[in-house]
Formats: structure tokens, C-alpha cells, sequence
């Protein structure tokens, strides 16, 4: 049985069907389960929707959480260095990282800021430790990504909703 945590009540922005709202179940994301056959995390044989964390430094500081819903990752993301210092942040949609996406160095010091479509960078920037812009990317028609992103693009037109 896995163990679970209760928590306060939680709106989640979802593509598809709008706002939904539950009381958060926190669970050790070790503990779901990937159904091979529809790709949805399952608790107890039910696709999870609420908080999986995963525990893994030594000091039993949380590295990780990600928001699911009916068992595809969808909402907030976010992981942490070992020293507790917040290391990245994002969001996803049905298991697709969309939207701002924010990486900093363990110093607290931005490392890279841009954004997702369809799990593939559309742009950023990118900073060393000491804060000086060492990248900046922007996706580019022609651009072998660019063609991959209109392609799933294409595929969300025409897929029936909640499919």
C-alpha cells in the first residue's frame, strides 16, 4: 500500500477540460506505476492524479515534485539541489513540457530561461554562475526541431479532444 499524505485544496489549469480542483495527495513517485499499454501512472491500479515526490538525498529533502492528473503528468514541475536550493521549474501537459521554463545555478543565480512547446525549446538564454549570458537560442523555421513541432502541431488539430 502506498503511502500517502493529505494536503490543502488545489486548482490545476488543465489544456482540455479547464480548472480542475482536488485536495492534493502527496505519493513517493517511486510507488507509481507506468501502464505500459495507455502510458498513464497508476496508484493501486487507478491513474494518479495529484503530487509525486521523490525523496532522494540522504537528509530526506525533497529533489522533486511533478503535478498528475488522471495519470499523465500536467501542472507544475519543479527539483531541488541537495543543498535545498530550488534548481529548476516548469510545467507540463499530458506528460509534455510546456510553456516558461527556469533553471538556476546551485548559487541561486539564473542559469537558463525560455520556453517549451510540445517538450521541444522554442527559445532561451542561457547565463554562466556569475550571471554573463554565455547562449541564446531561438527555434528557427527549417530547423529540423522546427519541422518536428509543426508535425505534432498538426497532430493536435486534428486529435479528438480528451483523446
Amino acid at each position: 500500500m502506498a503511502q500517502t499524505t493529505h494536503g490543502r485544496r488545489v486548482r490545476i489549469q488543465d489544456r482540455s477540460r479547464g480548472i480542475l480542483e482536488a485536495t492534493t495527495v502527496r505519493v513517493d513517485i517511486r510507488e507509481l506505476v507506468l501502464d505500459e499499454e495507455t502510458g498513464a501512472h497508476l496508484l493501486n491500479d487507478v491513474p494518479f492524479t495529484g503530487i509525486g515526490c521523490l525523496y532522494r538525498f540522504p537528509s530526506g529533502r525533497l529533489a522533486e515534485e511533478s503535478t498528475f492528473v488522471d495519470g499523465q503528468k500536467t501542472g507544475p514541475t519543479r527539483k531541488w539541489y541537495k543543498s535545498g536550493a530550488l534548481k529548476s521549474e516548469g510545467r507540463y501537459e499530458c506528460e509534455s513540457a510546456e510553456g516558461p521554463y527556469r533553471e538556476w545555478h546551485e548559487n541561486g543565480q539564473l542559469k537558463r530561461e525560455g520556453g517549451f512547446d510540445h517538450s521541444i525549446f522554442t527559445e532561451y538564454q542561457e547565463w554562466d554562475a556569475r550571471g554573463r549570458l554565455v547562449e541564446e537560442y531561438r527555434l528557427q523555421e527549417g530547423d529540423p526541431l522546427y519541422e518536428h513541432l509543426m508535425f505534432l502541431k498538426g497532430l493536435e488539430k486534428i486529435s479528438p479532444p480528451n483523446s
